[in-house]
């Protein structure tokens, strides 16, 4: 979690300086030098300046953690055929999460007045507006049937046909941090959800050449050039991956863009 917790004020601070011209270089920093700094003190009380996003971690924060488990079974249905059949499962707890818990709920009145945690310096303006939470509450689950045809060589060919019917749920494209029951759904993103999934490889040996049906007593020359040649090929055909369909438009007045299945949408 290197990078998080102590990126917070008044121990980590960022400084720009801005171009005032359009494609206009900036003056070096050599000469300008840089941006003034002017140290907090981190006696309390703390006065942070406006705009600040403090960010917090859970105290349950613990590693992720991975469980697989597979099952299948086998049937030969001739002597150079096979056919496989397996269950494939695997869940992801603990799984690392960030979002901002200082979300409002929908509504039209001022932003800054329908927050859950209103920070105000003297002045009265709210600095903090954005809580970074980060926590190991994500979870995610994968179920998946395999199917596989397998031929050995014989006549020249040989191959491989495999089939695979899966479903990736998890929480972790999290979007509306209200209520989490909205978050959870087919993977997108970390891990996309690809239902249906065929892949067939097949490869066969021309007959010429030596040891061959055809041209099998051919000399070195002509064994060298028409002999030893094969055809073979890949197929793939899969499922799309998932569309996220969303707006750039906040409808709900919560700071958050909106997708189909938001509640205001319901």
């Amino acid at each position: 979690m290197g990078g998080f917790l102590e990126r917070n004020y008044p121990f980590f601070e960022v400084f720009s300086s801005q171009a005032q011209l359009l494609n206009v270089p900036l003056v070096p920093l050599s000469v300008s030098g840089l941006p003034s700094y002017i140290p907090t003190p981190t006696n309390a009380p703390v006065q942070p300046p406006v705009g600040v996003s403090p960010e917090l971690m859970s105290r349950k924060m613990q590693p992720d953690m991975a469980n697989a488990w597979n099952f299948g079974i086998q049937q030969q249905i001739t002597k150079t055929m096979a056919l496989d059949a397996t269950y494939v499962g695997t869940k992801g707890t603990h799984l690392f999460r960030r979002w901002n818990i200082n979300t409002p709920e929908p509504g039209t009145t001022a932003f800054n007045s329908r927050l859950p945690y209103q920070y105000f310096n003297s002045d009265g303006d709210q600095y903090a507006t954005n809580i970074g939470y980060a926590a190991s509450d994500g979870s995610s689950i994968y179920h998946a049937l395999q199917v596989q045809l397998r031929k050995s060589s014989s006549y020249g060919l040989d191959g491989r046909v495999a089939y695979t019917w899966s479903k990736e749920i998890d929480d972790m494209n999290q979007w509306w941090p209200l209520d989490d029951h909205f978050n959870r759904g087919v993977g997108t993103s970390q891990a996309p959800d690809v239902p249906q999934n065929f892949t067939a490889s097949l490869t066969y040996q021309l007959p010429f050449g030596r040891s061959r049906l055809w041209l099998a007593n051919a000399s070195r020359p002509v064994d060298a050039a028409l002999g030893g040649w094969q055809l073979s090929t890949i197929t793939m055909l899969q499922a799309g991956n998932p569309l996220t369909i969303q707006t750039n438009i906040d409808n709900l007045g919560s700071g958050v863009t909106i997708m189909p299945t938001s509640p205001a949408r319901r």
